[in-house]
């Protein structure tokens, strides 16, 4: 298969202080065939609200209790359309060139 579609997930929960430099590692990658699907858990430290400035860059986010971690995976990857899944913690980021030795 060529060029995969890579869909990313980041589970969160009052994780602002790392979010941000987490979202921004995929979407500084060069590879364009990506989804970034975020599910913050009702966080209340922020990360909605950078969420939604983030909003037009992501596939989907929602800020809103859950059932934890594994829940916010679950409900990630039932949104995913991609060829390949891959989750992030909202406390990792991905080096330059990271989607593209994934594919």
């Amino acid at each position: 298969m060529k060029d995969p579609r890579i869909s990313i997930v980041i589970p969160s929960l009052n994780q602002r202080a790392f979010l941000e430099r987490a979202v921004g590692s995929v979407l500084e990658q060069d590879y364009p065939h990506r989804e970034l699907i975020v599910i913050d858990g009702g966080s209340r430290d922020g990360s909605a609200e950078l969420l939604a400035t983030l909003a037009p860059h992501l596939a989907f986010w929602q800020s809103r209790p859950d059932a934890g971690p594994a829940d916010a995976l679950r409900q990630g990857c039932a949104r995913a359309t991609g060829d390949v899944l891959a989750v992030l913690n909202a406390d990792d980021f991905y080096l330059p060139g990271a989607l593209s030795r994934m594919a």
